[in-house]
C-alpha cells in the first residue's frame, strides 16, 4: 500500500540534498503488488552518496520513511472485489434501491469511487477525458437557454 499519510514525508525527502529525483507512478493509497519487474513499479528515487555505506543508509531511510509495502494478497483481494461488484450489478434491481447498500459503499470507498470504479486514479482519468469532450460543447451553450 502506498501510504497517503506519507505525502508530507515524501515532499520533505524530495528536498534533501542527496535526493536528485523522487517520483511516484501511483497515487497515495494505491494497492501495491509485490515487485516482479520494472513495469510494475511504485515510483523511482535517484539518490547520491559519497560511499556505498552512505548510499545504503539513505536507501534504508527512504524505505522506512515512505513505508511502501506490497500487498501479498493483492490479486486475491482484487478478484474478490470484482466478483462482489459483478454480483451487485447482477442483483442491482434488488439492492440499488436500498439505502443500506449505498451507505456501505460511501463508508468503504472514497472520492468518485462511491459512484464509479473503485480505482480513484482511473476515475480521475475518465473525469478529465469526459471534461475534455464536453468543454468545447459547453462553451457553445454560454448565454443560451437550455429547455
Amino acid at each position: 500500500m502506498l501510504c497517503a499519510n506519507r505525502e508530507d514525508e515524501a515532499a520533505r525527502l524530495a528536498h534533501e540534498p542527496w535526493v536528485r529525483s523522487l517520483t511516484f507512478d501511483l497515487p497515495p493509497g494505491a494497492l501495491v503488488e509485490p515487485f516482479t519487474d520494472g513495469r510494475r513499479r511504485v515510483g523511482q528515487a535517484l539518490l547520491v552518496a559519497d560511499t556505498r555505506k552512505d548510499l545504503d543508509q539513505r536507501v534504508a531511510e527512504l524505505r522506512q520513511t515512505l513505508a511502501v509495502t506490497a500487498n501479498q494478497t493483492g490479486i486475491k483481494t482484487i478478484m474478490m472485489n470484482i466478483w462482489q461488484m459483478l454480483r451487485d450489478r447482477r442483483n442491482r434491481r434488488h439492492i440499488y434501491n436500498q439505502p443500506d447498500f449505498w451507505n456501505r459503499k460511501a463508508q468503504a470507498l472514497k472520492g468518485h469511487a462511491v459512484s464509479m470504479w473503485p480505482n480513484n486514479h482511473l476515475n480521475d482519468l475518465y473525469h478529465a477525458e469526459l471534461l475534455q469532450l464536453l468543454e468545447p460543447e459547453l462553451t457553445n451553450l454560454h448565454g443560451q437557454e437550455v429547455p
